[in-house]
């Protein structure tokens, strides 16, 4: 009847494509690392917001607020040890969607997820389009297995792949 042919059509439009199913297999564990990052840092630099607390409870004699400021730029380099490679990996983004006015930020979210800002609005990661999509998967996956031995097999990346995008992909790879 009409009623199911309007059905199954409403239904084929609202499912995710290949590429979308894709994205949220690559993200969800991003998120899960993402969090456990914070988490290995929160523990990392605890003893040191301990020993600044100390200190600022103290009467804050100049050797001590050179201690306290010792203690602020050790738990920077520990902060950007930890994430260096997020940083990293979001600066290539943000560097190749700069045309389009979009940006990448990783951290904002208390829940590990991405957030995608324009000039006028936060996006859903759903209306990248398909070459974003993609650079964002490979990106992440090779990012998420930073620590392991791994082999990435592509076939045709380039397709959706902006042509400035292509002539600096293995080079971002690498990085």
């Amino acid at each position: 009847t009409f009623d199911n042919k309007f059905d199954s059509k409403t239904n084929n439009e609202n499912k995710e494509s290949p590429l979308d199913l894709h994205l949220k297999k690559v993200t969800a564990p991003f998120a899960s690392y993402l969090l456990k990052l914070k988490n290995y840092l929160d523990e990392k630099i605890k003893p040191i917001d301990d020993n600044i607390q100390n200190i600022m409870t103290g009467e804050n004699s100049e050797k001590e607020f050179q201690t306290a400021q010792n203690l602020y730029k050790k738990k920077n380099e520990i902060r950007n040890e930890v994430y260096s490679k997020i940083t990293a990996c979001q600066e290539i983004i943000n560097s190749l969607f700069k045309d389009t006015n979009k940006k990448i930020d990783f951290f904002s979210s208390e829940k590990g997820e991405i957030i995608i800002q324009t000039d006028e609005q936060q996006i859903d990661i759903n209306q990248l389009s398909s070459g974003e999509k993609q650079l964002l998967i490979v990106l992440l996956t090779v990012l998420l297995r930073e620590h392991e031995p791994f082999i990435l097999l592509m076939d045709e990346p380039e397709i959706s792949l902006h042509l400035e995008w292509q002539t600096t992909f293995i080079d971002n790879l690498r990085k």
